[in-house]
């Protein structure tokens, strides 16, 4: 009677999710969907707009104006036509956005593949919130499925960025919103036109709600697209990280190899990867503070003698001195967003290192020559700072303290929608799909397992039982692992949907 019961109650669950318009995760409900050929995308929201403008933003990411000479940082060159790079040192921080709606909006925007030409590729596409908002390829991916010009940038902790400096890679933008404007037009990343994407826009029900919060208006311009998704990136400032916490502890949490480690990055390393330092009182040392987060004025590492067709600064400015100029990028997160430089040439932290260590090449325009930023410090021709296993480990060990794991799993920041394939038909039952839930009732995690020989897309969804949608998640595996920390106590369906079947099990969470 008791296995019935169960039965009948997962029958009743899965007809009433057939048919419900508003699914709910948590206050979360379903306000909109668009399909692509077979994929069914259905844009999930809070209720109440999550909160985006009380970011607690530690005081030693605030620069003291009487204890820093910003010209003595960048003292000769320019960067041929570029503007030089000192700026009144920072005594607020840059405004952040200070309406969730807008942020909401923003964050829609960021993760819709409306904004390409073909529907395919959306800003998260090569900027993903796993891998640190970069991407996991050398080049990444446009809409035609061709290579995008450079390396995805990390595009975190953006605000103090532009406040400074331009942003990408050869920083011919000096504006969010002229950032966001530059991709969605590019004739390889997204291919769109903004007239065309104002009336695509138009016509998907769901903006009319999320632009009328937002601006007091259901229009849709190009200036508020660019100004929404511009104010999202805003709020995308990892601040929890080991060195954050170690800053805040005197370092009492890192390693002795850390602590080397950050000596090396101190001694060679932040006059490229630098913003706005601080001095530690009593000793007037240059300290860590948003120094590793944003993209610095424009530097040559010599990288561009290998890959001359690139170059960098140099291919809107047309100036000889700019030839092999490029910003460096945050390294907030840096473990993640391999591989590096700004073609990704170099798959890892290691192999990063070691070319700082030994194979830096003499370029004409090079950082390290005697008239740039490290002066006659070092030795003519300058090949790498010549760095043993051990200090080229405890380098890597530091920039590992970079990491924000709350950053990359922060729901707010997340992608608010969900694909699903749809093939022609309904779903069929098939319990045999889930092979085991195990440990059930859950520890501190529960691994499904399930049959997926060829390798197929498959999808996760956890209900409530009274047939609330608590999680979503997809996989081409043949298992998908529950963290415990998602799932408040209760009991739970897990439903995995494969093709044309699904198969739904109960899971007990004490």
């Amino acid at each position: 009677m008791k296995k019935r019961t169960i039965i009948l109650l997962l029958t009743a669950v899965l007809g009433v999710l057939a048919f419900q318009t508003k699914a709910v995760i948590e206050g979360i409900g379903k306000v909109g969907e668009y399909q692509v050929g077979s994929t069914l995308y259905e844009l999930f929201l809070p209720d109440e707009p999550y909160i985006y403008n009380d970011i607690d933003i530690p005081d030693y990411y605030f620069a003291n104006p009487d204890s820093w000479n910003v010209a003595s940082v960048f003292p000769i060159n320019t960067g041929g036509s570029v503007p030089n790079p000192v700026a009144p040192v920072l005594t607020e921080y840059p405004s952040l956005p200070q309406d969730n709606d807008m942020v909401t909006l923003g964050r829609v925007l960021f993760y819709d593949k409306n904004l390409s030409a073909n529907q395919s590729t959306s800003c998260a596409s090569c900027h993903s919130q796993s891998l640190g908002f970069a991407d996991n390829k050398a080049k990444s991916k446009g809409f035609l499925d061709g290579d995008t010009r450079r390396n995805a940038p990390n595009i975190a902790d953006i605000p103090l960025t532009i406040h400074w400096r331009g942003i990408l890679w050869d920083r011919r933008a000096t504006e969010l919103e002229a950032m966001v404007e530059l991709p969605v037009q590019d004739e390889v990343e997204m291919g769109m036109d903004f007239d065309d994407l104002v009336v695509r826009l138009d016509n998907l029900g769901y903006y009319d709600e999320l632009f009328q919060k937002a601006y007091g208006s259901s229009t849709i311009t190009q200036d508020r697209i660019t100004h929404a998704v511009a104010d999202f990136m805003r709020v995308l400032m990892p601040l929890n990280t080991k060195l954050d916490q170690g800053i805040a502890s005197n370092f009492a949490n890192f390693t002795p190899q850390e602590i080397q480690g950050r000596q090396i990055f101190m001694s060679d390393c932040w006059h490229c990867h630098t913003a706005v330092p601080t001095v530690t009182g009593e000793t007037d040392v240059m300290d860590f503070t948003k120094m590793i987060a944003s993209m610095s004025y424009p530097q040559n590492n010599g990288l561009s003698l290998d890959h001359s067709s690139d170059q960098g600064v140099a291919s809107w400015t047309n100036a000889p001195t700019d030839v092999g100029r490029f910003s460096a990028p945050s390294l907030k997160n840096i473990e993640l967003t391999a591989p590096y430089m700004h073609d990704g040439s170099m798959a890892t932290l290691e192999a990063v290192v070691e070319f700082y260590s030994k194979e830096i090449k003499p370029d004409p325009n090079s950082t390290f020559s005697p008239d740039n930023m490290y002066g006659s410090s070092l030795p003519i021709p300058f090949t790498g700072f010549d760095y043993t296993v051990e200090e080229k480990a405890a380098l890597v060990a530091f920039l590992r303290t970079l990491t924000d794991p709350s950053f990359i799993t922060d729901q707010r920041l997340s992608d608010p929608f969900v694909a699903t394939e749809h093939s022609t038909g309904v779903l069929q039952n098939d319990p045999t799909l889930i092979d085991n839930i195990y440990p059930n009732p859950m520890v501190e995690r529960a691994t499904i397992q399930f049959q997926n020989r060829s390798r197929e897309l498959t999808h996760l969804r956890v209900y409530s039982l009274s047939g609330s949608l608590v999680t979503v998640g997809a996989t081409v595996e043949n298992q998908y692992t529950l963290e415990r920390n998602n799932l408040p106590p209760g009991q739970y369906l897990v439903s995995v949907e494969q093709a044309n079947r699904q198969a739904v099990h109960k899971l007990i969470v004490p």
